[in-house]
């Protein structure tokens, strides 16, 4: 609780900063935000789209069965490409909370 009320006391009695220190604040703020809300948005996104053209995935997995056998890694390049995205927004997402894994 202490801690809290460092904290506090702390942001009251800070100056203002000088524009160089504010183009720091605004860029770390950019850093730790920006890139966590665009991966989100890319992964609600591929979301959307996979439910939108889940027919066209499934016809394409039909096909590698039927005889076009190069076509079975289209369905599996999506979702490899899809983990990819949301891991990474899942990381940055914990990360821009301050949530880090505890050190053995």
């Amino acid at each position: 609780m202490r801690t809290i009320a460092d904290r506090h006391l702390n942001a009251i009695n800070r100056k203002n900063p000088t524009l160089s220190e504010a183009w720091v604040e605004a860029r770390n703020f950019v850093i730790r935000y920006g890139v966590a809300i665009s991966l989100g948005v890319i992964s609600v996104t591929i979301y959307v789209l996979l439910y939108e053209y889940s027919g066209n995935i499934k016809h394409l997995a039909q096909e590698a069965y039927i005889g076009h056998k190069t076509w079975f890694f289209v369905p599996i390049l999506i979702m490899f490409a899809f983990s990819l995205i949301h891991g990474s927004f899942t990381a940055h997402f914990w990360d821009s909370l301050g949530v880090k894994p505890k050190k053995p």
